[in-house]
């Protein structure tokens, strides 16, 4: 089962899709891991809109720049 890409969260990656499209919690994993990926994705829409990135190689290297700020 793939994983999502944020180190040593617990959140498969169809865990993480239904967490960020639908808002919903998985029984069992670590609140700490569910705030990690919707502060992620939060952080990915704004890199996206902040330079009008156009492609997702573009929205993760801004999103890169934005959490190191």
């Amino acid at each position: 089962m793939p994983w999502n890409a944020l180190e040593g969260n617990t959140l498969t990656l169809s865990e993480t899709k239904i967490l960020l499209e639908d808002g919903l919690t998985v029984a069992g994993k670590p609140m700490k891991d569910c705030y990690e990926a919707i502060g992620y994705g939060e952080a990915y829409d704004k890199a996206c809109q902040k330079r009008d990135a156009s492609n997702y190689r573009d929205c993760n290297k801004e999103t890169s720049f934005f959490i190191l700020q």
